[in-house]
């Protein structure tokens, strides 16, 4: 299993796919910039993350389903 980087916005999680500093771009991120930016990576959505000074390129997580250790130990003792 891969571990993501994800960054909740409200009620939506995503996952963070590509993180660059708001310096590197000479100026700001959006329409048709922003389009071409997304295609180029992949990704939904561009966020600004004025904390970090980060432009974050995101993808929406529809559903979240977590597995912990007991989870996977139950599921495999099911199987015996």
């Amino acid at each position: 299993m891969r571990k993501i980087e994800t960054a909740k916005v409200g009620e939506d999680l995503y996952e963070i796919v590509k993180k660059l500093p708001i310096q590197r771009f000479s100026k700001e991120v959006t329409g048709e910039y922003a389009e071409a930016l997304k295609k180029y990576y992949g990704v939904e959505k561009i966020l600004k993350f004025n904390q970090t000074q980060e432009y974050l390129f995101v993808n929406l997580i529809e559903e979240l389903q977590i597995q912990t250790n007991d989870n996977k130990e139950t599921s495999e003792s099911n199987e015996s």
